[in-house]
């Protein structure tokens, strides 16, 4: 017998939505036979933005939910109010909010006004709080409440906070707000995560605003993101209190190619993302298919802390305990390195490996029956990232 659904018959409020990333997460829950409130400005056609808010609720419906659009502006308290009150007079109730809306100017301090400045602290975290307040009293009479933020995982790195101050504030705000509601309304069993996508993905502010053609064809499809949060509103009802990145999560629900959601063989990552999330290695052979010599690696089990990743540099070596999981893939010569949940590979990997990296590694079996091989391992990363390529003199070992 098949189970239901989990997202049958679930009322959706999402802030935004009229295109990219949200629609696409609006039409794969209404493909699921959600209902699908969208509150949003674009009530007429834009010449340099798809969609309005009505084209996104015809959408909505082509795809077998049930829309509603309501126009306002999530900065306007009484606009929020209206969605929730509108939401819960058609459809009975909000089971999830998903804080989509976001303003994007990477504007440095000097020249950034305070008047954008104010609009973009408005939209994205102030928007965030609003929206999820009007709902709360909602959300709590729900028996599977969610909240989906798409905000990034927080970093001190001074290479983004100084890249864009005003921006970062802004969507670590909403990371901040949504991780903050996962422990303060746990007792409501209200789960609470955020999603970010691994590279750029093609919308229209990506068009306008980051580069044209030459960014999109780099860039993944809105697409991911719809997979990635159905995934995410999957996972159980404990599951709260994490961001994940859209490829992590859908390795948790076995999704291991990515290949299909474009952005071509070099990938642009995204703001706030400047490490690996995983790599494949490829057993014995390197791409121009020279046997390789070497130790073994492990393509089953677990690296645990008391081992070391060592990163060789002209010459010097600099390691790092780090801890990762290896897991054989679904080619009997392949296996997946991936972190742990909030858990990086930056020690490792760092700003240097991006490109084809040679892991060593030794002392432990591995293929499905267990027989211990003797070759070196080279790693291909699933996407590369806006740095140099791995040199002739440097190389990445990995000692189990």
């Amino acid at each position: 017998m098949t189970s239901p659904d989990p997202l049958a018959g679930r009322t959706i409020l999402m802030s935004g939505g009229s295109r990219g990333i949200g629609l696409a997460i609006a039409v794969a829950a209404a493909g699921r036979g959600a209902d699908v409130v969208i509150l949003a400005k674009t009530d007429t056609p834009d010449p340099l933005l798809p969609g309005t808010v009505h084209t996104a609720v015809e959408e909505i419906e082509r795809a077998g939910g049930a829309g509603l659009a309501v126009v306002g502006d999530v900065r306007e308290e009484a606009d929020v109010e209206r969605a929730v009150a509108s939401a819960v007079e058609r459809f009975g109730g909000i089971d999830v909010v998903v804080n989509n809306a976001s303003a994007l100017n990477l504007t440095g301090t000097a020249d950034l006004t305070p008047k954008r400045y104010d609009l973009m602290q408005d939209i994205n975290s102030r928007g965030t709080f609003l929206l999820f307040r009007a709902a709360l009293p909602h959300l709590r009479e729900s028996d599977r409440a969610r909240v989906v933020t798409l905000s990034p995982p927080i970093t001190t790195a001074p290479h983004w906070l100084g890249r864009f101050p005003a921006y970062a504030l802004s969507k670590f705000g909403m990371t901040i707000l949504t991780l903050g509601w996962a422990a303060e309304f746990a007792a409501d069993g209200i789960a609470a995560n955020c999603l970010w996508p691994e590279t750029a993905i093609s919308t229209a502010a990506v068009q306008n605003l980051l580069g044209g053609d030459e960014t999109v064809a780099r860039c993944r499809e809105p697409r991911i993101m719809a997979d990635a949060a159905m995934a995410l509103l999957d996972l159980p009802q404990d599951r709260t209190g994490e961001v994940f990145l859209d490829v992590d999560v859908l390795r948790e629900a076995g999704v291991t190619d990515f290949s299909g959601y474009g952005g071509g063989d070099d990938p642009e990552l995204d703001f706030f993302v400047d490490e690996l999330s995983a790599c494949w290695f490829d057993h014995g052979r390197d791409q121009s298919g020279v046997e390789l010599g070497g130790s073994c690696c492990s393509a089953a089990g677990h690296v645990g802390a008391d081992h070391r990743f060592q990163l060789r540099r002209g010459g010097a070596v600099h390691d790092h305990p780090v801890d990762a999981q290896v897991e054989l893939g679904p080619d009997p010569a392949r296996a997946l390195l991936r972190r742990p949940r909030g858990r990086g590979l930056r020690p490792c990997f760092g700003e240097h490996a991006r490109d084809v990296l040679d892991l060593v590694a030794g002392g432990h079996d591995v293929g499905p029956a267990g027989q211990a091989r003797d070759d070196r391992v080279v790693a291909e990363p699933l996407q590369r990232g806006r740095v140099p390529r791995v040199g002739a003199d440097e190389q990445v070992t990995v000692d189990l």
